[in-house]
């Protein structure tokens, strides 16, 4: 008889292996998980989430993330996770209609998520999106510090 599998194990496994540069193995254990039927929870979307966002494989991701939203088990991570793998790929469009998805869905959106999104705009060079996104984020009393200007400052230099 082999060791139990349980989820707590595959998600530290899933988180670091998302981490570093073995986004395949995360998907791997992903399939994993699903097969062994272990409920899977925010955090292991949130990993395999990362995966895809290491993987460029955008559209994947939020496809990941509309299952776990229809399973009701979404947290902001996992919405952050799925963003910045559209940021990843420059796909801004796709994160801002997350993030619109996200605002009709809870009366306060995690600055995480504006950040990532914010983020996405920057990668795709859409840094007038990017400013006003920042200007949110400010109003919110939220940290707006030089990392998220300096890639604003950067899209706009990049878009010519």
């Amino acid at each position: 008889m082999g060791p139990e599998l349980d989820l707590l194990s595959f998600n530290s496994a899933l988180s670091a292996c998302a981490a570093s540069s073995a986004w395949l193995d995360a998907l791997n254990l992903f399939e994993v998980v699903q097969a062994a039927d272990l409920r899977a929870d925010a955090i292991t979307y949130s990993a395999a989430l990362t995966a895809h966002g290491a993987a460029s494989s955008w559209r994947e991701a939020l496809a990941l993330f509309a299952e776990l939203h229809a399973l009701e088990r979404s947290d902001s991570g996992a919405a952050a996770a799925a963003m910045a793998a559209c940021g990843a790929a420059s796909e801004w469009t796709a994160a801002l209609r997350m993030l619109e998805v996200e605002e009709a869905a809870s009366e306060v959106v995690d600055t995480r998520v504006m950040r990532m999104a914010c983020a996405a705009c920057c990668q795709g060079h859409q840094w007038q999106r990017a400013c006003l996104l920042a200007l949110t984020l400010a109003e919110l009393s939220a940290l707006v510090d030089t990392q998220l200007y300096s890639m604003i400052i950067a899209a706009q230099m990049n878009a010519g």
